[in-house]
């Protein structure tokens, strides 16, 4: 076996640190570890993904590190008789891994290892998919991984007919009782109707859904895909490295489309590979819900987030410029910081930071590509600063007057409260690890947030409904907190829905694709047990999850 050492040693373990795999693949891991060479098999490729995606549900981040040093030439013989005698279960979870190096038949351009660490998250992945075709995972091996990411691909569909539940369908057409949901082999909503009154087509697939409600794909508006979080970073975990910042916003976006949300506007990430994860997502990589992503926020030098996720810019010709990059990379709206906020150490909620001119360079550059524009405002100096430069969405407002309100109201500004966000850090405190400068700027907002949301409620300003979850010390997935929040403080649980639903896609501009239930949008249905209409709460059931016009996700008993 050339370029492999016999007779390794099995590493010795950290006293106290759970074994969870047994010694025979450890140590056949070894034995890849120590290989010679410098590229990365032809043949290897689809048995590593695989390999690194089982490690990524075993949580072993630390492990599947060191599996990088696997890119270099091995034989697929090697590989097989290293690794043909350990698939077993293993402590956690079933351990499937699956070489199946023969189905690859042609050479594929991929990267050195010497290029690893410099290339974006998920590059490796899409090169494999764009000369594999985006089956291969199926076509390498049985594990349930590789089945569940060939099921996502647009391989040939049969129509589905959700039928017999009540339906909010955030359209014209109101709740429809006893309703039926058509969707057609392209995955969109061919359509929907009274049971009796929609076309059926033959050979459908049927998903009844008696006594349970059936609702266009949420949107969280605001959230944070790739942001690793503090808790993480305490435990060792170093989330501005590129791996790490890849596996937690694999993590998140699972979570995401398993909690039913199936589409996520990104407010703000910490490097561009956000937009890999996208394309991942879209390519049927990885499992999750759509993105529209922001890029990297813009803020002043030391303003809101500079230490998480945004770049520096001072003055209107660098924030120009860095707009331009967002979009040159693949933004789909710009984010910039007007105000100070509760996440960033050294700063006041009250505090003013970029200037009018430098909020209109942003904005004027975001416009001229058809793009809008989402603000961190947290007070209402920052409203006026804000609309004077033409933004199209207020982040938070904690602090805001009739005044702001209404002049929101008069622009067709919209309002993303983020209430629960506020909440939780005062809800949870120092005990769950929120830094100690957080809880006393969330906690002296609390009631001036409610106010706020009140009093623009009532000026009719148009809401969205968004988490910013992904950073600190909360994991995405949790919209429906968001939503009792906001029905608690006054709205009514329809209007909730709609929040995430029409209205948020409208400020998306995919109002032709996602946000209702109607034909000729993405069929992207959440099904949940009870009437959210009645009990917003009833929207975390999660019974299943439909992305266009797939089933990605379902409860065990489902």
């Amino acid at each position: 076996m050339a370029g492999v050492r016999r007779g390794i040693r099995e590493p010795r373990r950290r006293r106290g640190r759970p074994r969870r795999y047994g010694k025979p693949l450890e140590l056949a891991l070894q034995q890849l570890w120590v290989s010679s060479g410098h590229l990365c098999s032809k043949r290897l490729a689809p048995f590593l993904l695989e390999l690194l995606a089982t490690l990524d549900r075993h949580g072993e981040f630390r492990v599947r590190a060191r599996v990088h040093h696997a890119l270099q030439t091995i034989s697929p013989a090697t590989i097989d008789r290293l690794l043909k005698p350990h698939r077993r279960p293993s402590v956690r979870r079933p351990l499937i891994l699956s070489p199946a190096a023969a189905v690859l038949r042609r050479p594929i351009p991929l990267r050195t290892f010497g290029d690893w660490h410099h290339v974006q998250p998920g590059a490796l992945q899409a090169d494999l998919v764009a000369h594999l075709g985006p089956d291969f995972l199926f076509r390498a091996g049985n594990g349930r991984f590789s089945e569940r990411v060939a099921a996502r691909q647009p391989d040939p569909r049969v129509p589905t007919v959700i039928e017999n539940g009540r339906i909010f369908t955030a359209s014209v057409a109101g709740v429809i009782d006893q309703g039926v949901v058509v969707i057609g082999d392209d995955g969109r909503i061919a359509a929907v109707g009274r049971r009796g009154t929609a076309n059926v087509p033959a050979g459908a697939a049927r998903w009844p859904v008696e006594g349970r409600a059936v609702l266009p794909g949420p949107i969280d508006m605001h959230a944070h895909v790739l942001c690793g979080t503090d808790a993480e970073a305490r435990e060792g975990l170093n989330t501005r490295t590129v791996t790490d910042q890849t596996l937690r916003a694999v993590n998140n976006a699972r979570r995401c489309i398993q909690a039913g949300i199936t589409t996520v506007r990104d407010a703000g990430a910490r490097s561009d590979g956000i937009f890999k994860i996208k394309q991942a997502i879209d390519q049927g990589i990885v499992l999750g819900p759509r993105i529209f992503p922001s890029g990297q926020a813009i803020t002043m030098s030391g303003g809101h987030g500079w230490n998480a996720a945004a770049v520096e810019a001072d003055g209107p010709d660098e924030v120009r410029k860095a707009a331009r990059q967002q979009l040159k990379a693949g933004a789909l709206c710009i984010k910039l910081m007007v105000t100070g906020g509760a996440g960033t150490a050294g700063e006041r909620i009250t505090d003013l930071q970029f200037s009018v001119d430098e909020l209109c360079a942003g904005t004027e550059e975001a416009h001229k590509k058809g793009r809008h524009v989402l603000a961190h405002v947290t007070n209402s100096d920052g409203v006026a600063n804000a609309i004077a430069a033409g933004i199209d969405s207020i982040e938070h407002g904690l602090v805001l007057n009739e005044d702001a309100v209404q002049a929101m109201s008069e622009h067709g500004v919209y309002l993303c409260p983020t209430l629960e966000a506020y909440e939780r850090i005062v809800r949870l405190g120092p005990a769950a690890g929120y830094y100690d400068y957080m809880v006393p700027k969330a906690a002296s907002v609390l009631e001036p947030h409610r106010a706020s949301f009140r009093l623009a409620l009532s000026a009719g300003v148009k809401m969205l409904a968004g988490t910013d979850a992904g950073g600190h010390f909360w994991q995405l997935g949790d919209l429906g907190d968001e939503l009792e929040r906001m029905v608690e403080a006054g709205m009514t649980a329809e209007a909730a829905l709609l929040s995430a639903t029409r209205t948020a896609a409208e400020c998306l501009g995919w109002q032709e694709d996602v946000g209702a239930l109607e034909a000729g949008r993405w069929g992207d249905i959440l099904i949940v047990d009870g009437d959210p209409m009645q009990e917003i709460a009833a929207v975390k059931r999660v019974h299943a999850v439909f992305k266009g016009g797939r089933l990605v996700s379902r409860t065990p008993a489902a």
